[in-house]
């Protein structure tokens, strides 16, 4: 999550069973403390599996993190300048084993650079403080970036 806030999004992903390990990316440090604050205080009330081994939260610049490893990225960039939405953009362009994306809100520069589709509409997720939902642009990738360029240098 690229701008995990308090972390709810991360700590779902993995307490839900959606995934075995989750990072958060947060620049904000108060935000950032809380959810570290709610990691700790969940996993000091459960048994068995080692949540603070599946969970992680970075106190940084999500223009900063290596997303080698990512697989799936979400992020809600409604509230990002547009430098940095670009930048995003870049990032997950530039991560190999990202499979999907989803955004809110779109970011046309994943479709336009060949190695992503987007799915048509948009998924609508219920957030707890709005009475609407937030529509999030799913993206799945369908060739890897050493596919994209060898097409673009046959073309």
């Amino acid at each position: 999550d690229l701008g995990s806030g308090v972390g709810k999004i991360v700590l779902h992903a993995v307490l839900a069973g959606y995934a075995d390990h989750a990072v958060g990316v947060e620049l904000n440090d108060g935000r950032h403390r809380i959810a570290q604050a709610t990691l700790e205080e969940i996993a000091a009330s459960q048994d068995g599996r080692r949540l603070e081994d599946a969970v992680e939260f970075v106190n940084s610049d999500m223009l900063d993190v290596d997303l080698s490893d990512a697989q799936v990225i979400y992020l809600n960039q409604a509230c990002f300048p547009e430098h940095v939405r670009a930048g995003v953009a870049r990032k997950i362009l530039d991560a190999p084993n990202v499979r999907v994306v989803a955004a809110a809100p779109s970011i046309p520069q994943l479709e336009a650079s060949g190695l992503f589709v987007a799915d048509p509409g948009f998924l609508v997720l219920d957030m707890e403080i709005y009475t609407y939902g937030t529509p999030l642009k799913i993206y799945r990738r369908v060739s890897s970036p050493a596919t994209a360029n060898d097409r673009a240098r046959t073309a």
